[in-house]
């Protein structure tokens, strides 16, 4: 069954080429403020005499491979802290293990597949961590296997190397030019805003179910995708109130209830067909709920928050509108005058949750106290983390035993770029192509650290010149970076092949074998993705799909009330990532034609709302 055109993987040959362009002056910037950082921290490590300045210089840009200072300076906490947490269990392992190499490689091997599945379940940005444990496994306890005393002095050492990049990366992102993050964020919140309360406002209209209203739902739906990793990266931001973590959550929880109550719009649909001169006036609090949503005001400005109080106002009239009676059509009015509170309800929520964002000021203190108890619960699949993690382990397992049964030299470097490989494009779309355009990215790295260090670097005597052929590859290969992750792989593996430091010891024959050794690695990375290759679209749509009906199954036959913010919120994660999914799937693909639109529909119906002193709980 041919797919549907898209993009091609980002690493990808194809998808590489695509992505050039010619560089802006912000590219520049970016390349200069990265190469000044990697410089910065090149003098401090060569002035201390330290045993691997290029691991400082390649970190940085590691670092800076997000430009936005939120993500710098909390991917330089995950850097550090994995780390330091790598650094020790590789002190820890060659404890257990040293008096037997074998054992000592198996049992990190097995620490990095771990860490490798535990990253694949941790979809913040927070992952990066546990790349990082496991990056930092692969360069102490593999790479000195052979020599396991020296795993001591090499993690200490490495620890110290990376916390100077940490430390030059924040400062001279902070000093040169910082990008905040927050600004871009609070853009794309207003933005969500108006599209929501068109969304909402058609969807109360007499019109209520126009022909893309799913398709309109599920995009506002995607915005949680991006805001999930936000999230994380937002109270690091370089500005004078940064975004707290507590209001964020609650921001997102909002969100999720929001996407819930649009999607059970049927409720208020049906209650407005039957509408008759009754008391109810179903149809005329759904024109006054329209109106007060037309109403828009900026995030910083105070009438926002004027806003909010009209709509608890209208909040409570609708509360308490909905009596109950005996007859059948006040009932499904009294249902969808609640459920038309709840949305009046959660949007002043977004207003005043947004405006303490937007102007750093801290909630009130009824909200605080939700915010504090908020904690919206994301879809997790343990299944498809190991699928995930399987070609790590396959290949690193595959390299290990030959490497027992055969004493391959390149051994080291072939499972140290296994790693690298297959940790850019695991569990990503078209995650073989990816492997097979790394391969090319890997040969011309190799090709260009030889060039470097045996037609450039033996001509070096003076440490002035050192840094100014390395600014001639850096600066271009820094533009590079700002299009594609390519330029990332060709400058972090340059500056480890190179290995630089405070002498030249070129050594044409071990060079040759590390490089031979990294592009072997690569292949075999690419041959563990293709023995392990399975329709990872289809299998994780497939499983979000069934999740969402399960979860609604489970809820319903609860003996007690299900907690109606994860339910929600699990099931608007499940709706979210399953829309970015579904919709590159072939088109006559019957999971395209499931509706997981009315699953949420249904899980919002299925939370009967209770009245409590006029407001809705």
């Amino acid at each position: 069954m041919p797919a549907l055109a898209s993009p091609a993987p980002p690493l990808s040959v194809r998808g590489t080429l695509s992505a050039l362009r010619p560089p802006t002056a912000h590219d520049w910037l970016f390349s200069t403020k990265s190469a000044l950082a990697a410089i910065l921290s090149l003098i401090v490590a060569f002035s201390q005499d330290l045993q691997n300045p290029y691991w400082s210089a390649l970190t940085v840009y590691v670092l800076v491979s997000q430009p936005q200072a939120g993500a710098v300076r909390s991917k330089a906490l995950f850097r550090l802290v994995g780390t330091l947490l790598g650094g020790l269990s590789a002190i820890l392992l060659a404890g257990w293990f040293g008096g037997d190499v074998g054992a000592l490689i198996w049992a990190t091997i097995a620490a990095i597949v771990l860490a490798t599945y535990f990253r694949a379940l941790d979809r913040t940005p927070a992952s990066y961590a546990w790349f990082v444990f496991a990056l930092t496994l692969a360069v102490t306890a593999i790479a000195q296997a052979p020599a396991p005393e020296a795993i001591f002095a090499v993690s200490t050492t490495r620890m110290v190397e990376i916390g100077l990049a940490v430390l030059a990366t924040g400062l001279v992102d902070s000093v040169v030019f910082p990008s905040a993050e927050t600004p871009d964020f609070l853009r794309s919140m207003a933005d969500w805003r108006d599209r929501a309360g068109q969304l909402a406002v058609a969807t109360l209209g007499p019109d209520a179910r126009q022909s893309r209203w799913r398709e309109d739902l599920l995009r506002l739906t995607g915005f949680l995708g991006p805001f999930y990793g936000l999230s994380t990266q937002l109270p690091w931001d370089i500005i004078a109130t940064p975004p707290r973590g507590r209001d964020l959550r609650f921001l997102r929880l909002t969100i999720a209830h929001l996407v819930a109550r649009l999607a059970a719009a049927d409720v208020w649909i049906e209650a407005a067909r039957r509408e008759d001169d009754g008391a109810f006036g179903v149809r005329e609090r759904l024109g006054k709920v329209s109106d007060w949503l037309l109403e828009r005001a900026a995030l910083k400005d105070p009438a926002i928050l004027h806003h909010a109080n009209r709509g608890d106002d209208l909040k409570h009239s609708l509360a308490a509108l909905a009596a109950v009676s005996s007859d059948a059509d006040d009932l499904v009015r009294a249902a969808a005058l609640l459920r038309l509170s709840e949305l009046v309800d959660h949007w002043t929520r977004l207003e005043r949750t947004m405006y303490a964002i937007a102007s750093g000021t801290p909630l009130a203190p009824a909200l605080r106290a939700a915010a504090s108890r908020a904690r919206p619960a994301t879809s997790t699949d343990y299944v498809l983390g190991l699928l995930d993690a399987a070609p790590m382990a396959l290949a690193l397992g595959f390299i290990a035993t030959l490497w027992y049964f055969t004493a391959w030299t390149s051994a080291i470097s072939a499972m140290l770029f296994v790693f690298i490989s297959l940790s850019f494009v695991g569990g990503t779309p078209g995650a073989l192509r990816s492997a097979q355009g790394i391969v090319l990215w890997i040969a011309l790295t190799c090709a260009l650290s030889l060039f470097y260090q045996f037609a450039v670097l033996p001509r070096v005597t003076d440490f002035a010149v050192l840094l100014a052929v390395l600014l001639a590859g850096l600066l271009p290969l820094g533009v590079f970076m700002t299009m594609s992750p390519a330029g990332l792989l060709i400058i972090a593996n340059g500056l480890a092949l190179i290995a630089l430091g405070n002498g030249y010891a070129g050594d044409f024959g071990a060079t040759l074998d590390n490089a031979l050794g990294a592009l072997a690695g690569c292949i075999i990375a690419v041959a563990a993705l293709h023995v392990c290759q399975f329709d990872r679209a289809r299998f994780s749509a497939r499983r979000l799909a069934s999740g969402l009906q399960q979860g609604l199954l489970d809820a319903a036959r609860a003996r007690r009330a299900p907690d109606p913010d994860r339910l929600i919120s699990l099931s608007v994660d499940r709706l979210a990532l399953y829309a970015g999914i579904v919709g590159g799937l072939p088109e006559g693909d019957p999971l395209r034609q499931r509706d997981a639109v009315a699953a949420v529909c249904a899980v919002a119906n299925l939370l009967r709302p209770v009245t409590v002193g006029g407001a809705v709980r």
